[in-house]
């Protein structure tokens, strides 16, 4: 399943939006903030396919350690590494591993050391309301991409808690009609996490294949 969980924001079209959009900086402002001080992180997730048109939803577990640039994402039959320069995708049915460079500008969840700070560039955001879910009280704030025809989504729903300052949900409205929720189920911090555990190793892995995509 693919994953293109990207953070954004909406228009300013009056007065009352404007004191919205101002609402909603400051939140996400200050949940960056609090994630930022965060040595390393790991957070179990699930992340969930829908497309009512075709009446379809899939779901898979997962889990990623995230340490400033460097993140480990692993899902049952895939486990994603990068070091910050570069990405190991193993593919652990196959037996083979590829190799690539790290693309900078990725703002999917494919890169998630970006996932709660790219709403700070490219994207509109609006407030949209206070809520009570499943006995929390959270903050819903919508997002849009300034250039929306140049993305493959409408817009992106956060979900906050809002006592502790943590993203609870993410929701990716794809233009194709195919939305992905990640739901985070929970977050450690402060892990003591060496630069080591975020590269693939191939002397732990004998038997597979390597593929190096680098130019």
């Amino acid at each position: 399943m693919k994953n293109n969980l990207l953070l954004f924001i909406i228009i300013l079209l009056s007065f009352s939006s404007f004191g919205q959009d101002i609402k909603a900086k400051e939140i996400l402002d200050k949940v960056s903030k609090k994630t930022r001080s965060y040595k390393a992180m790991k957070i179990e997730f699930t992340n969930t396919l829908e497309n009512l048109q075709d009446d379809i939803e899939e779901t898979l577990e997962g889990t990623v350690f995230i340490k400033k640039n460097k993140f480990k994402l692993i899902y049952e039959t895939t486990e994603i590494f990068c070091n910050g320069r570069l990405i190991w995708t193993y593919l652990k049915d196959a037996e083979e591993v590829n190799i690539n460079k790290l693309d900078k500008k990725d703002e999917s969840i494919m890169n998630p050391s970006k996932l709660l700070t790219i709403y700070q560039k490219g994207y509109k955001y609006r407030f949209v309301a206070q809520a009570e879910e499943d006995k929390k009280i959270i903050y819903v704030i919508d997002l849009f991409p300034k250039k929306p025809k140049k993305k493959n989504f409408s817009r992106i729903r956060l979900k906050i808690d809002k006592n502790k300052s943590e993203i609870i949900s993410i929701k990716n409205f794809g233009k194709d009609g195919n939305h992905y929720t990640l739901k985070i189920k929970s977050l450690e911090h402060n892990l003591k996490l060496k630069d080591n555990f975020f590269k693939w190793k191939k002397k732990e892995h004998q038997n597979v294949e390597i593929i190096d995509l680098r130019e």
